[in-house]
Formats: structure tokens, C-alpha cells, sequence
């Protein structure tokens, strides 16, 4: 316990106790004599406190890269891309909305997409609602592959 004053060997003694851990105090020993020691190691490395801070932003900086080329990018490709969908709508399409709701577009204006659902039965949804076309939702939909396969 060298190192160690007696008021935080107690402290972490009583916490882990009330926690319900009895090592507690080890945990934390570890942590303080590893942040000692990389202390210790910056002040002996003396003038190349440049380079040394570099490398440590060098994984931080690594995992943003991998975050925007897996996540961030791609994200930003389909939203640009239904943008584009949204502003190509025309009357007579078949579009399914985010709500899951399936009709043909029988209107249009800037905002407002009219969305004829059954025979005489129009509604009146926000452009922003079209999720998809409907003949995408369909090529996509499994059920409707396993019953063509199973039929034929």
C-alpha cells in the first residue's frame, strides 16, 4: 500500500462495502498507480510531448474515420437519394407511405401528396410521409417470392 493514504484506503474499504464489493479498493489502487506511472513516463520523455499527444489522438481520430465511412456517409447517400425520389414524384405513381399505407397518387403540390387508397377514397398526406414506391416494396417482399416459388 505504498502510496496510499490512510483516509483513501478507508474510503474505498467503506463504498466497496456498502456496494457490496470487498476489493473495491484494489480496482481504484490500479487505476491511481496507472495514472501515476503515465505521468511519470510523460515528464521523462521530456521535448517530445508533440509527437506523444499525437499518438494519442491517433485512435480517436481512427474510430471518427471508420464511424463516417461506415455510418455517417452511407446514411447521408439514402437520404439524398429519397430526397431526390420525393422531389420526382408524379401523378398516377404507386407509393407506400412510412405508415405502411398503399396507394396511387391522384394530386400533388409542393407539401401535400393526395393518395387514392381504395375506389373513392382519397386521403391527404405530407410528402415527407412517402416512404418508398410501391412496386420496390413489393420486389422486396419475401413472402411474396416464397409463394411464387412454392406455387410453380
Amino acid at each position: 500500500m505504498a502510496g496510499w493514504k490512510t483516509n483513501d484506503y478507508l474510503i474505498c474499504h467503506l463504498v466497496g462495502n456498502l456496494i457490496g464489493i470487498q476489493p473495491l479498493h484494489f480496482f481504484f489502487g490500479g487505476i491511481i498507480m496507472t495514472g501515476i506511472a503515465y505521468a511519470a513516463a510523460d515528464q521523462a520523455a521530456g521535448g517530445a510531448g508533440g509527437l506523444g499527444q499525437l499518438t494519442q489522438f491517433a485512435p480517436l481520430i481512427l474510430i471518427f474515420v471508420v464511424f463516417y465511412f461506415l455510418l455517417i456517409r452511407p446514411q447521408q447517400k439514402q437520404a439524398k437519394k429519397h430526397q431526390e425520389y420525393l422531389n420526382n414524384l408524379k401523378v398516377g405513381y404507386k407509393v407506400v407511405t412510412k405508415g405502411g399505407i398503399h396507394g396511387q397518387i391522384t394530386a400533388l403540390t409542393d407539401q401535400i401528396v393526395t393518395l387514392e387508397i381504395d375506389k373513392d377514397v382519397r386521403i391527404k398526406v405530407s410528402r415527407d410521409a412517402i416512404g418508398s414506391s410501391a412496386t420496390e416494396a413489393a420486389a422486396a417482399d419475401p413472402a411474396k417470392k416464397e409463394a411464387k416459388k412454392g406455387g410453380a
